[in-house]
């Protein structure tokens, strides 16, 4: 997010009466300040001279802004999985349409390389023998990702994740279903290969 885009949602702030909207805005203003400063710190090249109580108030505010987008007022409130219907891709061409009736996108897992104490090192080794985090993610037809769920070990199989997943917020509705690999379990929400 930049600057612009953060004074859009300040300005657009002003217009939403909830709360949990205000604490989001006044967290990312507060961020923005910070990374003003880390910007005019690097320019002038004392980027190392930062003090760390000010690296302290920079991942405080990271993760405030990170609790609040995934707060369950501002969750529920603003993120929107995609409508169950079978997108127009599918429904125009007679290759894939009475096949894949009932097709709402594609889902996968995947390993992005993660940071982790000495004590969990093994959890999140995963069978390629790096330290990762399984990330699931669902991806529209048009390449737009609608659904992430990361923070899994990366010893934690795609089908674990998917069923945390399944149980918690992805919800499929019924006669629908996600593309999947053959690393997912076989069940009524995805088509995986045999």
């Amino acid at each position: 997010m930049d600057y612009d885009q953060a004074d859009s949602l300040v300005q657009l702030s002003s217009s939403q009466s909830s709360s949990t909207w205000r604490e989001l805005v006044q967290a990312i203003q507060y961020f923005k300040r910070c990374l003003h400063i880390v910007d005019r710190l690097y320019q002038s090249l004392s980027f190392y001279a930062i003090p760390i109580d000010f690296s302290y108030n920079v991942n405080r505010y990271v993760h405030l802004v990170i609790n609040k987008l995934v707060s369950q007022p501002f969750y529920s409130s603003f993120i929107r999985l995609p409508l169950p219907i079978t997108p127009a891709i599918i429904t125009t061409n007679p290759k894939f349409y009475p096949f894949f009736k009932g097709c709402i996108s594609a889902i996968d897992g995947f390993h992005t390389p993660a940071f982790v104490s000495a004590e969990n090192t093994a959890r999140y080794r995963n069978r390629k023998g790096f330290i990762s985090q399984n990330v699931l993610a669902a991806c529209s037809f048009s390449a737009d990702f609608v659904y992430i769920l990361s923070g899994w070990e990366g010893g934690a199989a795609d089908s674990q994740v998917f069923h945390d997943a399944h149980h918690t917020d992805f919800i499929v509705p019924n006669g629908f279903y996600y593309l999947a690999d053959a690393g997912f379990p076989l069940c009524d929400s995805l088509l995986v290969p045999y």
